[in-house]
């Protein structure tokens, strides 16, 4: 199926090995039992990897090679047939992949193949994907390009350039780089449990860099003539670029749910317990606020609320949309950090458009985090590695968190608030969490110098809109004041017990507010201005919601990672 000239397949075999997933290879060695494994190798090539894996199998193995370029299996049959690779074995299969059905792959252990679903059609993916669960068989499938390069030093031409590679990707209906996406959706259709993680090619300035950028400008330019009068110049430029090139790696297990029970296709049933437990936590949450806000507006009157909302002046909403616009920034720089600190990529100018939208959305929909959660999955499908997306943003959210709770600790040590109840009980359970967490582990993982500073300017921004708001409010006490009480406010509204973040924040001001003397239904009044303006901050989410035309949503099937409501 490769169709590849065996000097470039010798090219970029060590690039190709230096991607690959060693995490993914690691669950494959979990998954074949049996001795000796039996594995069909698809678009084998020279057999590359072949020479990767089977030296991470640790069973004697038996590799059925699978080609259309006879000269390539030859080359593949003599490379993994040497004294090099004792307790392997090898045949080869000359013929079109595309046509194997369960049939043919009775008896496999695993199923792999490397650069290939991106030559495939759809039906042809489809068709592959089912045979593999037909049979029960694991299926490994490496370096699938998604359709993003990044180059160092870039330029204004590269997307041009990327643009026209991927439709020329697309030709004669083939998937390209949107190969990957219809084979997880593919396999999990069929109720297989499907990881993916990312496999980017990291090129140096050489010959492989050179050979590929050459192919990469050609084929666009076959793809978009126009482009040809530029590529000479640029690729003069372009002879010391640095490259990035990103792939994904996929492995599929048919008859498995990605939490280890099995599917509803393999008869043995799903649960409901957990989806059913889900929607119950959903439903209490909400629950406890609209108690919480019910049990305030009796106890200071509903005036206070429909105070809050009169307030709001057309000023305080321009500010707040300033002040929205640099604290978004900022979170959004922070969440780069984080992602870029796992290994993964993310550009700013999306960030900040996918960070705007999860705002909007936690203030529109209940819970107040499935902004996060959408965001966290949107990223994560677009580096191909949902988990890993999940797990940047509630490191991202969860460093926020942090530096908020040390400069609440900070600020009722340096401004002592007459009257804020439980003061020093508050410094001390702080205290006591921030040194707990800055001996952990995951302090490592959190607390990087740049994370910390972008932290911090969110956070300012935070209080600064609570300033406003106060001040909208009719709030007259001294900043030295409101400073204090702003941070803790942000504190409690990380407790995941709201309505479009309405709850605990009222119920904790009313109280601190009553405590200081300012009164509880002031503390309510400033309290709904500042949610008000906070929503307001977040209405360019709204806009580009409506400009984007998809939005990718998280499929039925797919399991749910929880994303803590951390305001930080």
């Amino acid at each position: 199926m490769s169709g590849f000239a065996p000097e470039w397949l010798a090219l970029r075999e060590g690039a190709d090995a230096r991607a690959r997933s060693s995490e993914l290879a690691d669950r494959v060695r979990g998954l074949v039992n049996r001795n000796p494994a039996v594995v069909r190798d698809l678009g084998c090539g020279t057999g590359s990897m072949g020479r990767w894996l089977s030296a991470r199998l640790g069973v004697s193995q038996h590799w059925v090679l699978h080609d259309r370029d006879p000269r390539l299996l030859e080359l593949a049959e003599a490379s993994m047939s040497g004294a090099s690779m004792s307790g392997v074995t090898v045949e080869t299969r000359l013929g079109d992949l595309t046509s194997l059905r369960a049939a043919d792959l009775a008896g496999a252990s695993l199923v792999t193949a490397s650069a290939l679903l991106d030559l495939l059609t759809r039906d042809q993916v489809n068709s592959l994907v089912a045979a593999c669960v037909e049979a029960g068989v694991p299926a490994l499938f490496t370096l699938s390009v998604v359709g993003r390069v990044e180059l160092d030093p870039a330029e204004p031409l590269d997307v041009r350039f990327q643009d026209a590679f991927n439709d020329h990707q697309r030709r004669n209906g083939l998937l390209g780089p949107d190969a990957a996406k219809v084979a997880v959706a593919a396999f999990e259709g069929l109720g297989a449990s499907v990881e993916t993680r990312p496999s980017p090619w990291r090129l140096e300035p050489g010959a492989l860099c050179r050979e590929w950028l050459r192919g990469w400008v050609e084929a666009a330019c076959e793809q978009e003539p126009g482009l040809r009068g530029e590529a000479v110049g640029y690729l003069r430029r372009r002879e010391a670029v640095r490259a990035v090139v990103h792939h994904v790696d996929l492995l599929a297990v048919p008859g498995v749910t990605p939490s280890g029970g099995v599917s509803a296709g393999s008869g043995g049933g799903v649960s409901p317990g957990r989806p059913r437990a889900g929607a119950v936590k959903a439903v209490v949450r909400v629950g406890v606020a609209v108690v919480v806000l019910g049990a305030l507006g009796l106890k200071v009157g509903a005036g206070a609320f429909l105070d809050g909302i009169r307030a709001v002046e057309w000023w305080a909403v321009g500010a707040a949309l300033v002040i929205g616009a640099v604290t978004t920034v900022f979170s959004a720089l922070r969440w780069c950090e984080v992602v870029r600190g796992m290994g993964l990529a993310i550009g700013v100018r999306g960030a900040v458009v996918d960070y705007y939208q999860g705002l909007f959305l936690n203030a529109v929909l209940p819970a107040g985090v499935l902004g996060d959660v959408h965001r966290a999955v949107r990223h994560g499908r677009g580096v191909g590695d949902v988990k890993r997306g999940v797990r940047a943003v509630v490191v991202e959210r969860f460093a926020g968190q942090v530096v908020l709770v040390v400069l609440a600790v900070v600020a009722l040590v340096v401004w002592p608030v007459p009257g804020v109840p439980g003061r020093d009980v508050l410094i001390a359970g702080l205290g006591v969490g921030v040194l707990g967490f800055a001996l952990s582990r995951r302090a490592r993982e959190v607390l990087s110098g740049r994370v910390l500073l972008f932290s911090a300017a969110t956070t300012a921004g935070h209080v600064g809109l609570f300033v406003v708001a106060a001040r909208t409010a009719g709030v007259a006490a001294p900043l030295g004041d409101l400073v204090p009480l702003a941070l803790l406010a942000l504190v409690v509204m990380a407790i995941p017990v709201n309505v479009g973040g309405f709850g605990p924040r009222e119920a904790f001001l009313a109280v601190a507010f009553g405590a200081t003397g300012l009164g509880a239904a002031l503390g309510v009044t400033t309290a709904v201005v500042y949610g008000v303006l906070a929503f307001a901050a977040s209405l360019p989410g709204a806009f580009t919601l409506l400009q984007r035309r998809e939005v990718p949503g998280e499929p039925a099937d797919q399991r749910r990672e929880q994303v803590p409501a951390l305001v930080g």
